[in-house]
């Protein structure tokens, strides 16, 4: 079981697509409403990632704000200018808000694009991959553990 899960944690890392700064898109206007929630993360709970609606219909969300950035700069009518993947799967459907990459709040820049596509880059082509080749190695262990034990 452990050995199919680091497989598939590789295999997403490495599989993903990754958008470059020039297949981004921007999304700006005034917030209309944010809030809070702890979405799952691997086995714990990302506890600051904010939901925000805009005055232009956008649906966005961004996970890198504390709760002090949150309270400090997410007011209603600050204007919200951030840069979202077209052609992402997490496209908004039923009320499922898109993945941001770099986000300006009231011309305050929190994060660029650049860099959130940095971080996304190492979570998927070195985070996944390296925690897939932990479970294997850990899977490979114990099956060598075993034999030995079941040897006598």
């Amino acid at each position: 079981m452990i050995s199919l899960m680091g497989l598939v944690m590789a295999g997403f890392g490495l599989g993903r697509t990754i958008p470059v700064v020039q297949d981004l898109s921007r999304v700006q206007g005034s917030l209309v409403s944010a809030r809070r929630y702890a979405e799952p993360c691997l086995w714990t709970l990302c506890p600051n990632t904010q939901l925000m609606v805009l005055d232009s219909g956008a649906s966005i969300t961004i996970t890198i704000l504390s709760r002090e950035q949150s309270d400090r700069l997410l007011t209603p009518g600050r204007h919200i200018e951030a840069y979202v993947w077209p052609q992402s799967d997490y496209q908004p459907r039923n009320g499922i808000f898109v993945n941001t990459y770099g986000i300006s709040v009231a011309g305050t820049v929190v994060e660029t694009p650049a860099e959130a596509l940095r971080s996304e880059w190492r979570l998927l082509r070195l985070g996944f991959p390296a925690f897939g080749l932990v479970a294997l190695g850990l899977a490979y262990g114990f099956f060598r553990w075993s034999q030995r034990v079941a040897r006598g």
